[in-house]
């Protein structure tokens, strides 16, 4: 009706849309999901759980308003191997793009990890202890709402679908929620090793974090340039469960 007429009117000001229905891009990616075991009452004292996995690539997609992205681990040498131990990979992310709102999703899945003791360190180019029965599973889901739907141009910072021809910035609300998920067939560690952590024996995990965030964003064009940057402040709420390793359920 004549709200979306004046809506239209208004974006024509501040926001350039292209017809570009399709494209394909490039993605290297340089992460792993490593995590610590670290002393309560001694920094120093810690284990670091790596794979043998750093390096990604694969490709981007955009087509019809939606994008999503399919990476693949990089082989490492057999000399890395042999130090490291072997490590399987799978990371998807999908991200859909509205006139004032936007949806990601992503999926990351590690399995085979080695173990980095900062009390026994060993020596480079020495075989690590290997754990290749650790695997995690890390998943998530972000919603953002933007209030300013017609000068503000959410696409144009995120897939270049629209370019803001203005300054323009915008309210928002977010809200989050991911999970962490980590099995193993036996313990990750003894209490023995670690006798001022009250938890020993640990073996599975389920770690869940829920945020809602309100903020702000912000395009500011210079010339034929953008910078596009947003500030979130909230609250996040965290749920916490574990499994020992003398559990037999």
């Amino acid at each position: 009706g004549q709200s979306k007429y004046f809506d239209s009117l208004a974006r024509a000001k501040y926001i350039e849309r292209f017809p570009d229905y399709f494209f394909i891009w490039p993605v290297l990616r340089q992460r792993a999901s490593s995590f610590i075991i670290q002393n309560s009452r001694n920094a120093g004292d810690r284990l670091t759980f790596s794979p043998n996995i750093t390096n990604h690539a694969g490709l981007g997609f955009y087509v019809f308003e939606i994008g999503f992205q399919f990476i693949v681990a990089i082989p490492p040498s057999q000399k890395s191997i042999n130090e490291f131990g072997e490590s399987n990979s799978l990371d998807l992310q999908a991200n859909v793009i509205g006139n004032n709102w936007e949806i990601d999703a992503f999926h990351e899945n590690y399995k085979g990890y080695f173990v980095d003791d900062t009390r026994n360190p060993i020596p480079a180019g020495v075989p690590k202890l290997q754990r290749r029965d650790i695997e995690t599973v890390n998943s998530g889901i972000t919603g953002t709402y933007f209030f300013n739907k017609r000068r503000f141009s959410i696409r144009a910072t995120y897939n270049f679908y629209e370019r803001q021809k203005k300054s323009a910035g915008s309210p928002m609300l977010l809200a989050n929620f991911t999970q962490f998920s980590l099995r193993s067939d036996s313990a990750l560690y003894r209490s023995t090793q670690f006798n001022a952590i009250e938890i020993g024996d640990f073996k599975d995990m389920d770690y869940r974090t829920i945020s809602i965030a309100p903020g702000y964003a912000c395009n500011l064009v210079l010339r034929n340039f953008f910078i596009g940057a947003s500030l979130n402040i909230g609250a996040s709420f965290q749920f916490f469960n574990y499994r020992l390793g003398l559990d037999e359920d």
